[in-house]
């Protein structure tokens, strides 16, 4: 249920109003890019000179870029640290700007962060691309939840995915969920899987900020997404 990267003509649709009669909800996973990245062994092949050739690659000041991920992640490692990046680069801030380019027009943009880790492979997968859709679908037999997988969280987005389809918000009054607000000038994220529900503005803002020239949600002087 992870928003894909949206091409920028994509982007500039939306900025022109294509679709903002029209409720959304979207959102990722924390660690999107560990599925990608964990299970073939390459995290751990990853040096401090891969890591900077890649987030040079992406536009970003290599040591700028490294230290506000490692201030976000204490001790993690070069392949760690990618991992983050590319989950920014390729799934969380292209969903940002497609909310951002939505509220600007008064669209309404419900944003979620799946953060349930997953304990396959001793936990190394963490909250990784498609750990949420087992819990949205009740498919609790999927590969990636392992044994023990928690039996309120599917019920819990469940309501909200349902709810969402009714009415196009995904709170109810008495539902499962804290009220949750569209995506705005507080940035409003819901945080889901982890813990109790619970409505963050402005999550990771350090790490959102070091792409705000880039990945931008128009095409020409702002930079490609």
């Amino acid at each position: 249920m992870t928003a894909p990267p949206c091409p920028s003509g994509r982007f500039d649709a939306l900025a022109g109003g294509a679709g903002r009669d029209i409720d959304l909800l979207t959102g990722t996973t924390t660690e999107e890019f560990r599925l990608f990245l964990v299970p073939l062994g390459i995290a751990p092949r990853i040096t401090d000179g891969v890591l900077d050739g890649f987030l040079a690659g992406f536009g970003l000041d290599p040591a700028e870029a490294r230290a506000a991920y490692l201030a976000a992640h204490p001790g993690a490692s070069p392949g760690d640290l990618l991992s983050a990046a590319m989950t920014d680069h390729a799934y969380r801030v292209p969903a940002l700007r497609v909310a951002e380019a939505r509220a600007a027009l008064g669209a309404r943009t419900y944003v979620y962060e799946f953060a349930w880790r997953s304990p396959v492979l001793g936990g190394a997968l963490g909250a990784c691309h498609l750990a949420d859709v087992g819990f949205v679908f009740g498919n609790l037999s999927d590969p990636l939840l392992g044994a023990d997988a928690p039996r309120d969280l599917s019920p819990r987005m469940r309501e909200a995915w349902i709810s969402f389809a009714r009415t196009g918000r995904p709170d109810t009054p008495g539902g499962v969920l804290p009220p949750w607000p569209a995506y705005g000038e507080r940035r409003s994220v819901m945080r889901l899987g982890d813990d109790a529900p619970v409505v963050q503005e402005d999550p990771a803002a350090d790490t959102r900020r070091l792409w705000e020239t880039l990945r931008r949600p128009l095409t020409g002087k702002q930079g490609a997404p």
